[in-house]
């Protein structure tokens, strides 16, 4: 900030200096005004859809609808759920949310055999 630093005797304010570090977020990444959410589902909630909560930036949350047949990596835009724009206040940025899968670190042999017969029903379907 121009001549709001110290001044040397007998001359002007130098400049004040402020650096601003900003923390990271647990949940959400930050593209100017704009927030990047990464949401872990399912795999039946990508296929079949779902009405999930997910968090915003205030710490409360909003009910979010994952569509249909949702593809790994699909991004979603939540108009007006980002951050304050710097120069006018009632502008929002948007959140994007982009769909991930959990796939889990194990399973039981029931599990196992319910998956495997899954995957030859959908190659099935994907052949015709």
């Amino acid at each position: 900030m121009n001549g709001l630093g110290h001044a040397v005797k007998g001359g002007t304010n130098g400049d004040l200096l402020i650096y601003v570090k900003i923390k990271e977020h647990k949940s959400f990444s930050r593209d100017d005004s704009n927030l990047n959410l990464e949401l872990k589902l399912n795999y039946h909630q990508l296929v079949l859809g779902d009405k999930v909560e997910i968090p915003t930036i205030e710490g409360s949350k909003i009910r979010f609808e994952i569509p249909k047949y949702s593809q790994v990596g699909k991004v979603i835009r939540i108009p007006n759920k980002g951050l304050k724009q710097l120069h006018n206040e009632d502008a929002r940025g948007h959140m994007y949310v982009t769909l991930d899968i959990i796939i889990p670190e194990e399973i039981d042999s029931e599990t196992e055999e319910i998956i495997k017969k899954l995957g030859e029903k959908v190659e099935s379907v994907n052949k015709n």
